[in-house]
């Protein structure tokens, strides 16, 4: 996994804090565009992503009170459920989505993740088998668990 650098509010900037990038607030429209290219353009909306380094400079920042610091992160692995004949750790697979409406399904989460729901066309890397779960779904499906990252 690349380190990308961005930033993020002064209060959060710790080792190991991991956040959701939701996409940018209205404010940050007005921000100076030096500034906005680090912090906005560098992230993908509704990803995790992991803090691995921060660097101590502050800068001023309409949303985040006490300003905010650049930051080196990497996006956490995306664990997601797919067809287990595709569960080959090491291997790249163009990501589809399982389609289902079981909603109540302890799985839906892992067969429709948040990260990959516009993102269909890309392909990725399974990083790291977890466990069958065919048992649990309730399509009967044989599904597998596994850690992807965009390849």
């Amino acid at each position: 996994m690349k380190d990308i650098l961005t930033m993020i509010g002064k209060r959060q900037a710790r080792i190991g804090y991991k956040f959701r990038f939701i996409g940018a607030s209205e404010k940050c429209r007005n921000c100076k565009k030096s500034i906005r290219k680090v912090c906005l353009n560098t992230l993908e909306k509704n990803h995790v992503y992991e803090i691995v380094k921060v660097r101590k400079k502050t800068h001023h920042c309409k949303v985040h009170a006490d300003g905010v610091v650049v930051v080196k992160v990497r996006a956490v692995p995306i664990k997601v459920a797919i067809k287990s004949k595709l569960a080959h750790e090491g291997s790249t697979i163009k990501y589809k989505p399982i389609k289902c409406n079981q909603w109540s399904c302890p799985l839906y989460n892992l067969c429709l993740p948040i990260e990959l729901r516009d993102s269909s066309k890309n392909k990725y890397r399974i990083m790291k088998v977890i466990e069958r779960k065919k048992s649990l779904c309730k399509k009967n499906l044989d599904l597998t668990i596994v850690e992807i990252e965009k390849s």
